[in-house]
């Protein structure tokens, strides 16, 4: 059986590895999503592909020496736990 996973969420629709394109990423009935991690200077686990925001927030803010809320000033930064819960269960 084919299953579809969503790149990053519905990164051509939507701003990648954010909680638009994980929702919908399930609005299109994706079978589930790809994402990015990293752990950000408060510890938390936050979904973004690049070690900076640079790519795509044009901000060269490195993640690990950063807090979530200094990233989320820039760009819409969800945590591994948000992105999780956009999954429908199964």
């Amino acid at each position: 059986m084919t299953q579809f996973l969503s790149h990053r969420g519905e990164s051509d629709d939507a701003p990648e590895n954010t909680v638009a394109a994980f929702r919908l990423a399930m609005e299109r009935d994706s079978d589930g999503i790809e994402l990015d991690i990293r752990l950000t200077a408060d510890r938390q686990v936050a979904c973004l592909h690049n070690e900076t925001l640079e790519a795509v927030a044009g901000v060269p803010l490195a993640i690990a020496d950063s807090t979530l809320a200094e990233l989320r000033r820039h760009w819409p930064v969800p945590t591994l736990a948000e992105a999780l819960a956009e999954l429908r269960p199964g």
